[in-house]
């Protein structure tokens, strides 16, 4: 899957140990899930590709997009209406 590609995601908010140990749990299965064969084939069904991988990785991710399309809202001079 490149980069810019639309992303289907599992995320929730942040919070205490309890919390994050909920998410660790939650990440674990849902990899579990996808890397499942059956799973794969519905995934290349439609289309998709399944990454799957640690909450961390996905927190990059998302704050390396944040910062290449904020950049590219403000050399565009884009403004919410």
């Amino acid at each position: 899957m490149a980069k810019d590609e639309p992303a289907t995601t599992a995320a929730g908010p942040g919070g205490d140990e309890a919390r994050r140990k909920q998410h660790y749990k939650l990440n674990r299965e849902i990899n579990a899930g996808i890397a499942d064969s059956g799973m794969k084939a519905r995934f290349a069904a439609i289309g998709g590709e399944p990454l799957p991988g640690p909450p961390a990785v996905f927190g990059k991710l998302i704050a390396e997009e944040t910062e290449k399309w904020g950049q590219v809202i403000r050399a565009a001079g884009i403004k919410p209406e």
